[in-house]
């Protein structure tokens, strides 16, 4: 009786050790659990993105499985264009949580980022495969295509995300700036049309179907689209420079072109692009070389670093 007794006491003792260790673990855990989202609430908070990065170690330090830690975490390193470590944290998410499309597509990102399109590809045909109704990852596959020069698969990508978000302007231009690439201008002007129909006030648009135009020979029509994008944006050097060019396949403007180089190159100047000013410096000779503001653009020239 006293053996039984004895067994059943070291039972109940053993019984009573092990609840307390679980008890004293799950405390343990929840307290690291707390602790760990408490840094991540204040990485959250913070603007810098390097000290965003120390916050998100120690939320990962605490709680190893934190993926939102690893995504924000990536998030700022690819803020930080530190894309490899962005990789880096997007895949050890993509462990923990891989029915995620989102983030398949930032890994896309940063390998775009980093010049790598193919491998840009390959995430957002991850990304589409769980989630083919996100027009989004189609845009940016879209985009590694073009980076590959693939004019007909972007193309492609841009027709799908249209399908999905008929009213976004970005992607017609984009799918029209492919057409004018492939040396199709009249699929480029509609393309061109319809992001001009949703969004008016891009001077980009405008210059891109200018440029359509250009390439079309109808030099008028691109002039006017030249000028719409000036007005929207007077700083927009390219929209000069091109309108220079326009002018000058009319030859009785020639006055003009000179003028429009003249503007652009001051333009290109006060962005530091020192090879475009020169370019349009050599146009200005080419058309009035005797004219003082030749000598005044070099000099401005000269002066960039």
């Amino acid at each position: 009786m006293i053996m039984k007794y004895k067994k059943y006491l070291c039972f109940l003792i053993g019984l009573i050790i092990f609840s307390t260790l679980v008890f004293y673990s799950a405390m343990v855990f929840a307290s690291q659990s707390e602790n760990a989202e408490e840094w991540f609430n204040k990485a959250q908070n913070e603007n810098n993105h390097e000290i965003k990065v120390e916050y998100y170690n120690k939320a990962i330090e605490l709680d190893c499985k934190y993926v939102d830690a690893y995504i924000y975490r990536a998030i700022a390193y690819y803020n930080l264009k530190q894309f490899r470590q962005a990789i880096e944290d997007y895949t050890k998410a993509i462990k923990l949580r891989p029915k995620d499309a989102t983030i398949y597509n930032r890994r896309g990102y940063s390998y775009y980022r980093l010049g790598e399109y193919q491998n840009a590809i390959n995430e957002y045909d991850e990304a589409i495969e769980l989630d083919s109704n996100t027009a989004l990852y189609y845009i940016n596959r879209g985009r590694a295509y073009f980076g590959l020069k693939e004019y007909k698969n972007a193309i492609n990508s841009y027709t799908e995300a249209i399908k999905l978000d008929p009213d976004n302007a970005a992607t017609y231009n984009r799918r029209g700036y492919a057409y004018f690439l492939l040396e199709d201008y009249r699929k480029s002007l509609s393309n061109h049309n319809k992001a001009i129909k949703i969004d008016s006030t891009s001077p980009v648009y405008y210059v891109n179907r200018g440029n359509a135009f250009y390439k079309s020979g109808e030099y008028m029509k691109s002039i006017t689209d030249y000028s719409r994008a000036i007005e929207n944006d007077p700083k927009y050097a390219w929209a000069y420079y091109n309108r220079g060019n326009a002018y000058l396949m009319l030859e009785e403007f020639n006055k003009k072109a000179f003028n429009e180089y003249y503007q652009a190159g001051l333009l290109f100047v006060e962005q530091k692009n020192k090879n475009q000013a020169l370019v349009c410096l050599e146009k200005m000779k080419e058309l009035d070389s005797s004219s003082y503001l030749i000598n005044a653009l070099k000099d401005k020239i000269n002066l960039i670093k």
